[in-house]
């Protein structure tokens, strides 16, 4: 007999034994159902008011420290330190920024497919000199004169050290992951992002020959529609040339092959 049935049986027999004690009382002792009428209700005596005691918020625990990261206090000058030895100090001090490096990683990577990167999340700053480009005004296209300007950073990428670089970027990851889910999605993953990332770099067709440009304003432009509507990081590709970009598409195949390899 199963749980329920034992319970309905105990109701039934419990029923019947209050309704045969009723029937005793109100015909054998006629007395006792006389008195129980007569007798007075008493109310019962009220009740004193109940007041909540104050609520004593108890914040949960900190997380423990990862014992393989610096303090937070210390995170810049080491992650500063690593980029120095990866990519030569004098490099790295003319041309990253050394304050909020982690958040800079992951808003740079975030933003470049997009149209534009801010200038104060970018952790590149501007290369020195100007964009260089030849031709009359209604034939501009990039100069080769710009490789020389672009050179210094990417031979410093071309010759990262990939399997010291996906150490380090493993080690750091709960801090990618963790400003990651304050930019975007709490649900989503920096890595799954960043692979997305590299593979529209790779797939991003660097033109032979210079595309035309034009000058509106400011900036130059690309006059094909379907350049300029590129994102941050194609553009910077096309600004690099062929040779250089080729460079630049080949390390990342690198670093994705290492990213996406089994541990």
């Amino acid at each position: 007999m199963n749980r329920f049935a034992k319970n309905l049986l105990w109701l039934i027999f419990v029923g019947l034994v209050g309704l045969s004690v009723y029937l005793w009382i109100s015909h054998e002792q006629p007395q006792i159902v006389q008195l129980l009428a007569r007798a007075p209700v008493s109310e019962a005596p009220p009740r004193p008011a109940v007041v909540p005691s104050a609520i004593t918020f108890v914040p949960p625990p900190e997380p423990l420290a990862d014992p393989s990261l610096p303090a937070p206090a210390d995170r810049d000058a080491a992650l500063a330190n690593l980029g120095r030895a990866a990519l030569g100090a004098v490099l790295f001090d003319e041309r990253f920024e050394a304050t909020g490096i982690v958040r800079r990683i992951v808003v740079s990577v975030d933003a470049l497919p997009g149209p534009k990167l801010a200038l104060k999340d970018r952790l590149l700053r501007a290369v020195p000199g100007y964009f260089a480009v030849e031709g009359s005004d209604t034939d501009l296209h990039r100069s080769p004169l710009n490789d020389a300007r672009y050179r210094p950073l990417v031979d410093a990428f071309a010759q990262l050290n990939v399997a010291a670089l996906l150490l380090h970027y493993r080690q750091w990851y709960p801090l990618f992951q963790q400003i990651y889910a304050e930019i975007a999605d709490p649900r989503a993953l920096f890595n799954d992002r960043l692979i997305a990332v590299i593979d529209q770099l790779l797939a991003v067709e660097i033109p032979a020959s210079p595309p035309r440009l034009v000058h509106p304003g400011v900036y130059y432009r690309y006059a094909d529609p379907a350049l300029e509507a590129q994102g941050v990081g194609a553009k910077m590709l096309f600004r690099l040339g062929p040779a250089h970009a080729a460079r630049v598409q080949h390390k990342l195949q690198e670093f994705r092959a290492g990213l996406t390899a089994a541990p």
